[in-house]
């Protein structure tokens, strides 16, 4: 006699069977698979996601102090110039400016050319882990400076690394440039032992160049950074005088490679530049 309970609890076992083989087989080909394509499995899973069972992974490996590579930290002895105390400078890639030193303080003094330079200029400072300070007067003239009552008062306080002193506008018209020696080297002797550079002016249409060749070769120790050979024929704003916008941040890239490539690197000063080694 046919008994369907029966033949349906066979039917279900059967099929729970045959549904167990197939799941077991897919498990192991999954497996086989996983395999085959190189899927990560326990030290390289850990690998993966940067953590070394030994050794220090590049993602978690300590930097060398002060910014330096490997090699130049451990083969500075201790105390020598540039060691422990130094500031830290930015890694040059390959085709690139020199680094500039980290964490030092540039005080830019002058007239309108230094207001027009100096925004610009201190935001390339700011890429680079310098902090520009921007002090400017529009109708200022190089004696005014000389005698300057704030000036002692910004070299207190900033206590900065570099000066740059972009002045001379004003004078150019006047009868005798000679007569601004006095006050040039009584402007740079305020500066003390601080590096120092002028940025001379890059000069307008039909503007008289006599003052700055008289700036050039009285402003020793400062350097002398000539404006008009770096970046020549810039445009001019409205006025024909000043630097348009694009021109004053063509202007202030020019002199960071400038001062990039005058600095003395790994000086026992930041920003000793080349010419200041021997002073």
């Amino acid at each position: 006699m046919f008994d369907k309970g029966s033949w349906r609890r066979r039917t279900w076992l059967n099929s729970s069977r045959s549904m167990t083989a197939w799941l077991v087989l897919g498990s192991t080909w999954a497996a086989a698979a996983s395999s085959a394509i190189g899927a990560p499995t326990g030290a390289e899973a850990s690998s993966a996601h940067g953590v070394h069972t030994s050794g220090v992974s590049e993602k978690t490996k300590p930097s060398p102090a002060n910014g330096e590579s490997a090699s130049n930290s451990e083969a500075r002895p201790a105390g020598a110039p540039g060691a422990a105390n130094a500031h830290a400078e930015t890694p040059a890639r390959a085709g690139t400016e020199p680094p500039l030193p980290e964490g030092t303080t540039v005080l830019h003094i002058g007239d309108s050319f230094a207001g027009a330079l100096g925004p610009d200029l201190n935001r390339e400072f700011a890429a680079r882990g310098v902090k520009g300070v921007l002090k400017q007067q529009k109708a200022t003239y190089i004696p005014t400076w000389a005698s300057h009552k704030e000036l002692g008062g910004y070299l207190e306080r900033y206590h900065p690394d570099l000066i740059l002193v972009t002045l001379g506008a004003n004078e150019l018209e006047i009868p005798r440039p000679e007569d601004r020696i006095d006050a040039i080297g009584r402007l740079v002797r305020r500066f003390g032992e601080v590096p120092c550079v002028w940025i001379g002016i890059p000069l307008w249409k039909g503007a008289n160049p006599h003052l700055l060749e008289v700036i050039k070769d009285h402003v020793a120790p400062c350097r002398y950074l000539d404006s008009n050979a770096l970046v020549p024929d810039l445009e001019r704003a409205k006025d024909k005088i000043h630097p348009s916008l694009p021109a004053r941040k063509i202007w202030a890239e020019a002199v960071v490679g400038w001062l990039a490539h005058h600095r003395v690197p790994n000086a026992d000063r930041p920003w000793l530049l080349q010419d200041q080694s021997t002073h």
